[in-house]
This record gives structure tokens, sequence and C-alpha cells, in this order.
């Protein structure tokens, strides 16, 4: 690439280089991103609070967010972003239909403009109701007060997601100024596509650092698709991204986490853990220049200065990835454990035949919640053999459960005799197979 010489101030006042090739008219190019070395560079000291919240219980999710604020500002985090919807867990469905549940959200929101560290500023994912239309927002929170809200843009409507019939969208994407540093703010598929009105509009203005709040459920080789996109945004805009996933189990839904600090040239900076509520520090570098002046822009907020000078160079965390049958043992006993315990159950019963089916079930099931929540069933009749009922209890010695044992020869006759299911040949009809699996059922 040939070197960058002034142009024209784009309409916010920043300058855009442009590169001069020979016999060619001059061509925009993109801000060169300044070297890494720590003597020239400013940095923010960032947390993705990567929480496990319940649908719904906005206290509890409040008090989490309260809590590791606090504990990522001790940790000399300026700059802590929380997952899309983190007050009410996502996703909220028809509880945003209700009044008195917008104006707990309301209350609660006020609450923790008092409970956050004064001396940072906090991204926090919650719905709100402006100018009598309902919003998926993400509220920056600074100094005790909102200093600035987005408003989703690109508002999902497929598979598990059903915002289009919930939420008016907003516009675009947010942008802050701290200390000269331009932060862009977009809320999950806000930032999906290259060709986005938000991604559009961050490359045209310029920014250091994008913020990308979401809840994104888990499926196979999702990691792979979001590795990609994001490094694909990062080289686009010439900017670290920070993304900040949900993490957690509700209902049918299952959220992995794996929240990710990638720098401009598409490499990950850091990554959190997946699977597992984690609290991500990094420190991301960002171009030191003087601040732009505030006429120039117009209608940015500006929030206090978050950036500073580093001494050391701090390992960055990056989590080894997984194997997609781990991937996947993982994703279920996270589903399993908060199904189990989100909807009050004290524990589950597994009926075990001997079989490997039932035998995966169990072990899901003691990984999930340990082995005093567990209790494994076996329900034999006369057709089982003494192999699987010998199975089952070695099953069961095995995983550390109690097993009880409810034959079921009683029931079964006294259904089969009330229901006429005799063979003429005197044999195992097909009726009186399936009634084995009523009868269990019933149990």
């Amino acid at each position: 690439m040939l070197p960058c010489r002034s142009a024209k101030s784009s309409p916010l006042g920043r300058p855009r280089p442009t590169t001069a090739r020979p016999g060619r008219a001059s061509l925009h190019c993109k801000r060169p991103y300044p070297s890494l070395r720590w003597n020239l560079m400013k940095y923010i000291r960032i947390a993705l609070a990567q929480i496990n919240t319940t649908v719904g219980a906005l206290r509890p999710n409040a008090q989490k967010i309260s809590r590791l604020a606090s504990d990522a500002a001790g940790r000399g985090a300026r700059l802590i972003l929380f997952p899309e919807m983190a007050l009410t867990g996502y996703p909220p469905g028809d509880l945003l239909l209700k009044k008195h549940f917008m104006e707990d959200c309301e209350a609660e929101l006020a609450r923790l403009h008092s409970s956050l560290p004064r001396d940072a500023a906090c991204v926090v994912g919650c719905p709100r109701q402006i100018n009598r239309r309902l919003h998926n927002c993400a509220v920056v929170v600074a100094g005790g007060r909102i200093s600035g809200i987005h408003r989703k843009s690109r508002l999902g409507c497929y598979g598990p997601y059903h915002e289009e019939r919930l939420f008016k969208p907003g516009r675009k994407a947010l942008l802050l100024d701290t200390g000269g540093i331009r932060i862009g703010l977009g809320i999950s598929d806000d930032l999906r596509e290259p060709s986005s009105p938000a991604v559009r509009w961050l490359e045209k203005i310029g920014v250091d650092l994008v913020l990308n709040p979401s809840a994104i459920p888990y499926y196979l080789g999702k990691r792979a698709e979001i590795n990609h996109r994001l490094a694909r945004l990062a080289r686009q805009l010439n900017a670290c991204i920070a993304f900040c996933n949900l993490v957690g189990g509700q209902d049918e839904l299952v959220f992995d986490g794996g929240s990710l600090v990638i720098g401009p040239d598409g490499r990950p900076l850091a990554c959190a853990r997946r699977f597992a509520p984690d609290l991500l520090v990094a420190d991301i570098p960002c171009p030191q220049r003087p601040p732009a002046e505030p006429q120039k822009l117009p209608g940015i907020p500006r929030i206090a200065d978050l950036t500073g000078t580093a001494t050391a160079v701090p390992a960055a965390r990056v989590e080894p990835e997984m194997g997609s049958e781990h991937e996947l043992y993982s994703a279920l006993t996270l589903a399993v454990r908060d199904y189990t315990d989100k909807n009050g159950f004290c524990g589950v019963l597994v009926a075990v035949s001997g079989g490997i089916d039932s035998a995966l079930v169990a072990t899901l099931a003691r990984d999930a919640l340990g082995p005093e929540r567990v209790t494994c069933i076996s329900l034999p009749s006369r057709y089982s053999s003494q192999e699987s009922q010998r199975d089952a209890g070695q099953l069961a010695q095995n995983l550390g459960v109690r097993l009880q044992r409810i034959p079921i020869n009683p029931m079964f006759d006294r259904f089969r005799d009330s229901l006429a299911l005799c063979s003429a040949d005197g044999g195992l009809s097909v009726a009186e197979e399936n009634l084995q699996a009523r009868v269990r059922s019933v149990i």
C-alpha cells in the first residue's frame, strides 16, 4: 500500500486519509492502525461480563450486574460490557407486553444507576419504552447517569427470534467519544452483515473500538462462524471488536458464552470461557490523538476519559478450542442444569433399562446436577432380561446415584385384563408391548 496523505475532513470532523496512485484519481483508504508498541499507545481496560441470567428475574439479574461491575472495576476495568437483554434475561417474550413488568424493569434500571461504579462506563442490555415504542436497548451508564442509549436496528425474526413482533427498530448504531477515542455500539445482528446500515455508518465516520452485546444461542459450528464474522468486521472497520455473549440455558435454548476481543487485524486478543459464566478483562490498544472538538461531533455523547497508559503487557487469555463432541456434551449438561435450577426442581428421575440410551441420559444428569440430585428408576417387567436389570444396577453404582426398582408386572396385568388385550394365540400382542411403555410413563 502506498503512503496515505491527508484529505478533506469527514462530516464529523475526522481527517480522511487517501491513497494517491500514479495515473489514477486519489482513492480513500482506511486509517492505518498504529503500531501496538506500548510507548505509543493509549489503552482502555475493558471487561466483558458474560453472565447467566434468568428470564423475568429482574432483581437477581440486577444484583449479578452490580456485583460483576464492582468486581471488574476492582480489577481496573473502565469500560464494562454486559450481554444483550442482561437485565431481563433473554428471550423475555410476552413479559414485555405486561405493563407492570416494564415498570419494574425501569425501577431496577434506576437502582442500578446508583450501584454501578462511578469511575467506569457500563453498557447494560434492557428493554425500554421510548416515545411509546418498545425497543431492545443497550444503555450506557457512566457517572451515575445514563450517557447514551442504543436501540437495536436489525431485529431478528428467524429460528428462536420473534423480535419484530415485540420491538420497534432503532437507527444505525451509537457512537461514543471518550478522550478522543471513538467507540461504536451495535447490538447482535446490527453488525452481522458487512453492508448493514450500522456497519456502513461506523465505517464512514471511523471508530477505534466497537461494542457488540449479544444473546446468540448455541448451534454446532457457531464458534467458527462467529469468529469469521467478527474478524471480517474488525478488518472492515480497522477497529477492535468486543463481543459479549450471554451464557446459560433458558427453556429450549442454550447460550454458550464464548465472548471475544478481536484486534483490527482480525486475530483474537482475548477469549472467555464457553458454557460457563466468566469475567474477561483485557487491555485494548487505541490510537493516541487529541480529543475531537465537540462542535465537530454534533449529537455524539461524550463520556469521561476512560483511557490510561499501561506499564506492562498483560498476558492475553485465550481459551482452548473445543472438539464437536465436547461442545455438544457441554451444551447438554448446561441446558439440563439450568432447566432444573431455573424451574425450581430439587432433582430429577431417570428411568434406566440397562441400555446405552438411558445410560447416556443418566450420565448427563449426574454430570449436570451431581449424584445427590439424580435418582435412577428401574421398571422391569416379566419380559426384562436379568442381564438388562443387572446392567441398570451397575450403571447406578458406577455413577454413584440412588437406584429404585419398581416392578411393573402387577400394574401391567391389571391394565391388560381390564382392556382384554390378550392375543388369540396367547402370545404378546403389539398392544401389550405398547402397554409396557404406558405403564412406565404412569410411574
